[in-house]
């Protein structure tokens, strides 16, 4: 386990309730390492314990726990109980709508897991300083009201005393102000709303309280009856800057929800409140027997505006784009961002698909007219996929997929398309078969997941030294799967250990096979930190390597940056194992993650990968300089650099002449089957440029 980070000054007293063991150290430790004060319990009973002996402010809790029962309950205990102590839930549900459940009851945010580091790191930070706001509005609140309790003697509260008929028969001299507001004076009768109160006093025997606006202030009176009397006594007073920080409190929680609802840079409703609202537009759907369609909308090469005229000009383009739609779309239809480039539309009140279709071409062609952006024309399309209800789902999570996979299809036609999902042969074949979840589960019971080959180029010399393995899926009919669809489905499925599993079994196999004709080269492979904490997962790499031949220092474990970092945490012990016993590890995508140069320092690795999107703004100065520094961090540790998504000569001699060691990408050869990669070899053993 990592050594504890000083306590920051801000440090926030966190209690983590998860009942698996693993999760909660690696939660505990990476906020540790953050510099809060961290404790960490299993069970309902320990959290309340923990409560009650300490001064926790923040709980970080999971919703299913063991039973009887459950993080919803601790929730509903801390709103009543215990109001100033936040609460942040973690949920595995792929659906949403546990989580706006419990921000509904009071939790301040949420987490879905699978989640990385940075996420973590991000909803707590929101949560804490959330937290800070909410206590800091109320301590300003109750100093208000404090001093508005405070009336010195010679300026008490104003006091009537006001005869059964209505009559003031006597005022004290803070009076005057309320007789002044109300045209009222000594002797005359009080307004008729006050005759009223009095008469009402009167008849219950006890005290009336009413609150009333005069001349732009308000005012609150309590009429005290005195028994055996004829008359009552009338205490007022000017509440009109208590009125003013109750409307600041609604417009602060108003604004809140705001936040918390819709995106920040368009404003329009995010995923959560989409959800919300997705849900009941079917149930309108299905009670008026209507159609609705869902469409997935997505900018068509975006990310070359953003790159080519910056993020600016990128974010003036989503809010165009936003602002068009919501002037051309009615008022019972709903758009919101998903997420980047991508918006979904919800349009209920369909008659047929055909319609839904029609609707999407209109909105197409007038939402992609070309934008002015500085006296530049930029234009760009979009591609749409639209899914209807019920004819292709019920479900609100598998319409929002099905008009996904719509949208996959309509790029994969070229963009600039609109696709119905009940319109597409292929879509429609992947319906009959199944839903992409068990198509993935089948794969790989039948062991269909495929490793395909990418050479690795030493700089220096042009010569193969390495391959890394990447994991492939074709699936009839639907063709090649994407890999950013199923890795991401194989981890929220619990799966990534035996996808993982065949590919690093499959590649080591072929591996041997080249061995045996004369080509040694080392292996990369990517890793899940999951497999890393496997207990077996050394022994079982040792067993592979010797079965097929090969030395524990041709393999290369690739983890992505964040999963080192949030490994290093708890099981930095694991990676000391493996390096010790000779395999080789390298830091995936360096650069997108969030490494410190000490994290690097404790970490037994070998090599830093250069992410392709640096390697892809080499054209630009502050580009170079970026590759640069990583390079210049990799010579200080002693560690060796790749640079992966080359795609020209201009850029592998720019890494060449930066001092990157290898290189990797499309400029040498795309990934391919290890059959043809042999015959790749045997035509280009040494590379020049």
């Amino acid at each position: 386990m990592a050594e504890a980070t000083a306590l920051s000054p801000n440090a926030t007293h966190i209690l983590i309730v998860e009942d698996e063991e693993e999760m909660r150290l690696l939660i505990q430790d990476a906020l540790v390492c953050r510099g809060h004060r961290v404790q960490g319990v299993g069970s309902i009973s320990a959290a309340r314990q923990a409560v009650r002996e300490t001064r926790v402010e923040l709980v970080v809790s999971d919703i299913k726990l063991c039973a009887p029962e459950s993080g919803i309950d601790l929730l509903h205990e801390l709103a009543l109980r215990s109001p100033d102590i936040a609460m942040v839930m973690m949920t595995g549900s792929t659906s949403l709508q546990t989580a706006i459940e419990c921000l509904r009851d009071g939790a301040f945010d949420y987490l879905v897991k699978p989640f990385t580091g940075e996420e973590l790191i991000a909803v707590v930070s929101r949560a804490v300083q959330r937290r800070r706001k909410m206590l800091a509005e109320r301590d300003r609140v109750e100093a208000q009201l404090r001093t508005l309790g405070k009336f010195p003697s010679e300026n008490p509260n104003p006091v009537l005393r006001v005869g059964q008929d209505g009559v003031i028969l006597y005022a004290n001299a803070a009076s005057l102000v309320l007789l002044d507001q109300f045209n009222c004076r000594l002797g005359g009768r009080v307004p008729g709303f006050l005759g009223q109160l009095i008469t009402d006093a009167f008849g219950q025997g006890q005290r009336c309280d009413i609150e009333v606006e005069a001349a732009g202030r308000w005012f609150s009176f309590a009429v005290t009856p005195i028994h055996g009397a004829d008359y009552v006594y009338l205490y007022g007073h000017d509440i009109s800057p208590l009125k003013e920080t109750e409307r600041e409190l609604i417009r602060v929680k108003d604004q809140a929800q705001q936040m918390a609802l819709h995106d920040a840079l368009t404003g329009l409703p995010n995923r959560t409140l989409l959800e919300d609202r997705l849900q009941q537009a079917i149930a309108r759907s299905e009670r008026n027997r209507e159609k609705l369609a869902v469409v997935f909308l997505d900018l068509d090469n975006f990310k070359q505006i953003n790159d080519t005229h910056g993020h600016r000009v990128g974010d003036q383009v989503l809010l165009a784009v936003a602002d068009r739609l919501r002037e051309l779309l009615r008022k019972t239809d709903t758009v919101a961002r998903w997420g980047g480039d991508e918006m979904i539309l919800v349009l209920p009140e369909m008659s047929d698909p055909q319609e839904a279709l029609v609707v999407c071409q209109r909105l197409k062609s007038t939402v992609s007219k070309p934008f002015a952006q500085d006296q530049m024309s930029l234009p760009f399309t979009l591609s749409m996929g639209i899914a209807i209800y019920p004819d292709d789902a019920e479900a609100p999570e598998t319409l929002l997929q099905q008009a996904d996979m719509a949208l996959y299809l309509a790029k994969a036609r070229g963009r600039n398309e609109v696709v119905l999902f009940c319109d597409s042969e292929e879509l429609r074949s992947f319906r009959e078969k199944a839903n992409l979840r068990a198509l993935l589960s089948q794969a790989l019971c039948a062991e269909k997941i495929q490793a395909h080959y990418q050479p690795v180029v030493s700089a220096a010399t042009g010569q193969v030294v390495g391959v890394e393995a990447l994991a492939r899926w074709h699936e009839d009919p639907l063709g090649w799967i994407p890999p950013g669809h199923f890795i991401p489905l194989a981890e929220t499925m619990g799966l990534m250990d035996q996808l993982g599993q065949q590919v690093l079994k499959t590649a080591m196999q072929q591996c041997n096979h080249w061995q045996k004709r004369g080509w040694t080269l080392s292996l990369s492979v990517n890793v899940s930190i999951r497999q890393v904490f496997q207990s077996d997962f050394l022994k079982e790499l040792l067993e592979l390597t010797a079965r097929f031949g090969l030395k524990p220092g041709q393999l290369i474990l690739e983890m992505t940056e964040s999963q080192t970092l949030l490994g290093l945490a708890s099981e930095s012990r694991r990676l000391h194992e493996l390096s010790e016993s000779g395999f080789q590890l390298s830091i995936d995508d360096f650069g997108q993650g969030y490494s410190s140069f000490s994290s690097l320092h404790e970490m037994p690795v070998n090599e830093l990968k250069i992410d392709k999107d640096f390697v892809r703004r080499l054209q630009t100065e502050k580009g170079r300089r970026i590759v640069q520094a990583i390079v210049d961090l990799a010579r200080a540790l002693g560690l060796e650099t790749v640079a992966e998504g080359v795609e020209s000569q201009e850029q592998a001699q720019l890494l060449k002449a930066i001092g990157v060691q290898r290189l990797q990408g499309y400029f040498f050869a795309r990934p391919m089957p290890g059959p043809e990669l042999l015959a790749w070899l045997g035509a280009n053993p040494h590379w020049q440029w």
